[in-house]
């Protein structure tokens, strides 16, 4: 995870950057010690997906992260979200693994 984090917030920071999207970058600046901008919270809360009502739970919730957090007022309109992949099959910008086709 945290090989993953490292890497990806890199990728992200140098995509902002090269999309002079400097208002942005600015949200991100966390200057602590060597570090310049954080993109992942420091925790990791790995969560054992046992049954298919616990998997449904988690995604319902990850699905409503950009309602809460006040992005979008439907999990759809998100673009990176696969909420509406489950709701009309509309595929995100990546493309998604139905969970019902491994579990």
């Amino acid at each position: 995870m945290r090989d993953f984090k490292k890497f990806t917030s890199g990728e992200i920071r140098r995509q902002i950057e090269q999309d002079c999207r400097h208002k942005l970058l600015d949200e991100l600046r966390y200057e602590k010690r060597q570090q310049k901008f954080r993109v992942w919270q420091h925790r990791f809360d790995d969560i054992v997906l046992y049954t298919r009502k616990v998997l449904e739970i988690k995604l319902e919730y990850i699905h409503q992260n950009p309602v809460t957090a006040g992005i979008v007022d439907y999990p759809t309109k998100y673009i990176h979200s696969s909420a509406g992949y489950y709701e009309d099959g509309s595929m995100p910008p990546l493309d998604i693994l139905n969970y019902n086709e491994v579990m």
